[in-house]
Order: structure tokens, then sequence, then C-alpha cells
């Protein structure tokens, strides 16, 4: 059946994380298929209901990383930010904060509509398979997928591809693609015609573009390339399996070029040997068949107060890999505060002491990624701004976020 959902557009970037301990509470139970960093009250209860939320995708949010060799436009950096979409991404807002009244555990009703009112689309949704088909399922088996994808993969989010293409020797088949919408990833089969060279590598690694058709027509300079290693299939040398992050583009919903313009072979006998290919074709992805859904929460600049600083969140990204806090600080402290603590020391003494609660699980930082400390693009108004990554979220649907610091604490949705 299908349904309407409100898709609020923004976009989280981040990497993989490593999984780190912090648990707390006497009257705490640990996860113990999650990182340690979640803590679940007693009385929590999750949500497990099979609802889909989708969100659509601005994909100038890839500018802020800066990584052009996983895909990122840097193109932005030294322009002008006027675009109001942007503005909203790097939370520059014109609204100001309208926050309700505070609830008796202390918590302030900040719940909003969206930050940015044009940010905010209807689309149709479809309903979703039920993963792939028990015969395909040995095939998936076979590619080099972390604990979480394969995890996305059993809750059904999976649409198999069915497209073969070939330049020389190598033959590349598409098989898949999976992951949430954050983090797509693509399933590759690479078949090599030639005895010599599959006798001497087992080893792999490709370099694809992904993405939309205009920037790919228009701006493809301004990208970069995907690139991942993959293994040769132990009873058929001629095959190698690829897991390829492709990026957000594929969850967009319209029109993708996927283009693989590199393949490496190699082993720990021989170099690497580079052959330069020409495997293009177009995709349209059903997303909500294909990806775990992720949120984004825009805020107008959620105060938290330090001793030396005040630091404002902005936005709100869960995804099932990991999730981010978006917050944003002036550079100089407050005035009569500076007590000689580096800008780094108190960033962390601040987000260490944040906690991120979804649906009553209460999520900490993951202490292996606390985030780049970056400086606007706004040359009229400088300030730091910050991503942290926190755990994904795996429940189905998102009933309730509250971001907690000290005695503040703001309830977001």
């Amino acid at each position: 059946m299908n349904k309407k959902v409100k898709l609020n557009l923004d976009v989280s970037i981040s990497e993989e994380k490593k999984e780190m301990a912090v648990a707390e509470n006497a009257k705490s139970e640990v996860v113990p298929e999650k990182s340690g960093n979640v803590i679940i009250p007693g009385s929590a209860k999750k949500a497990r209901r099979k609802k889909m939320f989708t969100i659509g995708l601005v994909i100038v949010g890839m500018l802020l990383s800066g990584l052009s060799g996983y895909g990122i436009a840097s193109y932005v950096h030294g322009r002008e930010v006027t675009n109001k979409e942007e503005k909203g991404l790097l939370g520059w807002s014109d609204k100001e904060d309208k926050y309700e009244e505070v609830d008796s555990e202390g918590i302030i009703d900040a719940r909003q509509d969206s930050a940015l009112e044009d940010g905010i689309y209807e689309y149709e949704t479809i309903d979703r398979a039920q993963g792939p088909q028990e015969s395909v399922t040995t095939r998936i088996d076979q590619f080099p997928t972390d604990e979480t994808t394969r995890a996305i993969i059993d809750r059904g989010f999976y649409y198999e591809l069915d497209t073969v293409l070939q330049d020389d020797i190598f033959k590349l088949e598409l098989v898949g693609t999976t992951g949430d919408m954050y983090k797509p990833v693509m399933l590759l089969n690479i078949y090599v015609n030639d005895e010599e060279i599959v006798a001497q590598n087992d080893k792999i690694e490709v370099y694809a573009y992904c993405l939309g058709e205009e920037a790919y027509e228009n701006e493809i300079g301004h990208y970069g390339q995907w690139n991942a290693y993959g293994e040769q299939d132990p009873e058929n040398p001629h095959l190698y399996h690829v897991t390829l992050p492709a990026g957000i583009w594929l969850s967009s919903g319209g029109s993708v070029v996927f283009d693989m313009t590199t393949i490496r072979l190699g082993s720990q006998m021989s170099p690497w040997k580079t052959y330069d290919v020409s495997l293009k074709t177009k995709l349209n992805i059903p997303y909500t068949q294909a990806y775990f859904p992720c949120w984004v929460i825009d805020n107008t600049g959620l105060e938290f107060e330090t001793e030396a600083k005040t630091y404002k969140l902005y936005c709100t990204n869960l995804g099932y890999y990991e999730s981010s806090l978006l917050f944003h600080y002036d550079i100089e402290d407050k005035p009569g505060t500076n007590n000689g603590e580096s800008n780094l020391r108190q960033w962390y003494r601040f987000i260490n002491e944040v906690i991120l609660e979804v649906n009553g699980v209460e999520y900490r930082v993951d202490p292996g990624n606390k985030g780049y400390i970056n400086m606007s693009e706004n040359s009229d108004e400088e300030f730091y701004y910050v991503y942290p990554v926190f755990p994904g979220i795996t429940d189905d649907e998102i009933n309730s976020v509250i971001v907690k610091y000290g005695e503040t604490a703001y309830r977001i949705k």
C-alpha cells in the first residue's frame, strides 16, 4: 500500500566506526549486540513496528567533508553559500528558537516541523521487498560484507540488480544494492577472462563514479570516485567479489550514472597492475526497497552551556550504521573564561557528557570519532562546526529523540 511521507532534505557524512564501551547506571542493562556506549534504562521498550520513513537528500551536504577520494564534491569551498537549503545544512537560519514549556522531567520541548520550510517535500513510497530470495542468499554470502550490512539485508532491505557490462577481458555484473540511505553499497562480480592474469593475481581493487545524471554530465570534475578492494572466488579464480560503497546518489530516487573506470589486480607476490576500463550504465533504484530509512531532525540552534562555550545543536542524523549530531560554537571563549584549556580539550569534555536518547535508549559519542573541528566557509560569520558520531539506530520507528547535557535536555522528536 502506498503512503505519503514528509521528507526533510539533509545529509550526514561520516566514516566507519570502531566499537568501544562506556556503560553507566546501576539500573541499566547494556545491550550485547551494540557497542558499549549504548545504555538501556530498565523501563525502556523499543518500538519494532514495520513502518517506513524515508528522507530526501541534499547532495551539497556531501561537500562538508571535503573527501574527494570518497566521491565527495569540493567545489563549494571558497564560494559564497546563498542557497537556503545549504544554509540550513550549515545551521544558518533566520528563524528564532521557539521552545515550549519544560515538562515534569525538566526536558524542554524543542520539537518543530522543520528548520527549513523549503526543505519539506512529499514522496510516494512503495512497499519494500522482504529481503533477497533464498535462491540469491548464497550469492550474497560470497561478498565481503560486515555484520551491520548483513543485518540490513536480513531485515529486508535489498534490491537485486540485473545488469552485465563488458570491456575487453573484464565483465562486470551488478548483483545487488543494500545498506542504509546514508551509506548505500553495491555488490559486484568481476570476471577476468585471462588465464595468466588470474593465476598471478588474487587481489582486486576497483574505482567507480556514482553520480546523479546531471552531475555526471556537467560537474564530474568536482567529484571523486568510490573505491573498494575485493576477494577472489575460492572456486572460480576468474571471478572476484567486491562490496563497493557508492554514495547517497543511489538513494536519491533519481537517475544515477555508475561508471567503473579503473580495475587494479595484484598479489603479495606480484606488483599491482592498473587497467583502464569503461563500464558504464544508468540506474534508478527503488530506494524504499533497497535501503534502510534514515532520519534527519533540523533545529535552529539549541543551546548547551559550558563555562567557556555555548554549543548549539542544529541537526541530528539517525542512521543504521551510525548517527551524528551537528554542533556549532564560537571561535572565542566567553569573556573572562579562558583558563588556558585548548579548544579541542574543551570540545572533548563537552561531547563526552552529551547523551542522545532515542526511544528511551541512551547513546554516548563514539570514543574513536568525536568529530573533526571545521571552520565555517562564511567569512561574515566565522564559527566552528563539528559532526560527532554516535551509534546507529536500528529501530523500525523513531518515536522519541532527546539530546541531553548536564541539566539541559531538549526533546526534538
